[in-house]
């Protein structure tokens, strides 16, 4: 786990909190309005935001889940809590989860009457929507030892709490992105283009929202991992995965805010899975061409044989061998 520039960073983010919240304090404290709605889920009736009350547990077996970041985001958007209710949950951005946390106490850092089974050791703490500007393998998180934050890779496993936005208060509803359908069929490691627009809670596009979000799958990798939007919308011309099969997602978030596509299929054509390519320089280089064309080459694409091939096949430096 990488701390996020604690000491210094961890008395700033306090500092940021008490002036975030200053509106809270001068009422008396914004923990006081938090409420147990018997339900599995906590109100903050400031601002409006709801909790998921226990830890993630997506086997339902009474104890809290670890998971990567990308899981983070899909098990918080397919959240229906409770049953037969909400299901607009999402991952908090650092502000948010902030507004839960109670620096009066320790270990852990958040009223444990609201919220009993948070977590507050053994190296975990909790996913946040926000993906590293300069290093987006990096994601944020909140430790509740003592309320500090964190940026771990998005493959390490963390736990979940999610929340879904009020229509009053400081923060409410942060609105959503939205996918424009992604027509026919990709192949691996080929671009196909992607459009994503922000509404805001209204349901209107927000023209005002600028800035860059992450950009993840349900599985595979994407390339690439983050997009930039101005004045609402964002269109990517060259998108690729590198995994092929149904039920592709795309997965959008940041700001508080996170979309999915519809479900579409990634489709190879077997000629570049399960074969190998042979790249010759000083030695031989043996890689998968699906790792390669994830790098280099679409499938079905030719390379130049660096080296004259050896071990009795005939020299053919400069012919060009075809990945079939």
């Amino acid at each position: 786990m990488k701390p996020g520039k604690k000491g210094l960073l961890v008395m700033g983010l306090r500092l940021v909190t008490l002036v975030l919240l200053m509106d809270f304090f001068l009422a008396g404290t914004a923990l006081a309005a938090l409420v147990d709605n018997s339900d599995g889920t906590v109100t903050d009736t400031v601002t409006c935001l709801m909790w998921q009350q226990a830890s993630m547990d997506i086997d339902n077996n009474g104890t809290a889940d670890i998971m990567t970041w990308q899981q983070a985001l899909a098990e918080s958007e397919d959240l229906e809590l409770p049953l037969g209710g909400y299901s607009d949950w999402r991952l908090p951005n650092i502000v948010e989860l902030l507004s839960i946390v109670d620096y009066s106490r320790y270990n852990p850092a958040i009223d444990p009457s609201l919220f009993p089974d948070t977590i507050s050791s053994g190296g975990h703490g909790y996913w946040l929507s926000t993906t590293d500007v300069r290093y987006t393998y990096y994601a944020r998180g909140m430790s509740f030892d003592e309320g500090s934050d964190f940026y771990d890779y998005k493959s390490n496993s963390h736990y979940v709490r999610a929340v879904r936005g009020g229509q009053c208060g400081s923060f409410g509803d942060l609105g959503h992105f939205a996918f424009d359908n992604i027509s026919g069929t990709p192949a691996p490691g080929a671009c196909f283009p992607v459009k994503l627009t922000a509404f805001n809670s209204a349901g209107q596009v927000d023209t005002q929202f600028n800035g860059r979000v992450s950009l993840s799958t349900n599985f595979g990798s994407v390339s690439p991992t983050s997009v930039v939007f101005s004045n609402g919308t964002v269109d990517e011309s060259c998108v690729t995965i590198d995994t092929e099969g149904a039920g592709q997602q795309l997965i959008a978030g940041g700001y508080g805010r996170s979309g999915k596509s519809h479900p579409f299929s990634v489709v190879g054509d077997g000629s570049c899975r399960g074969d190998y390519l042979k790249v010759f320089s000083q030695a031989d280089v043996v890689v998968t061409l699906s790792d390669y064309a994830r790098t280099q080459l679409p499938c079905q694409k030719t390379v130049q044989v660096l080296r004259p091939v050896m071990h009795g096949m005939q020299k053919n430096s400069g012919q060009k061998g075809h990945t079939r």
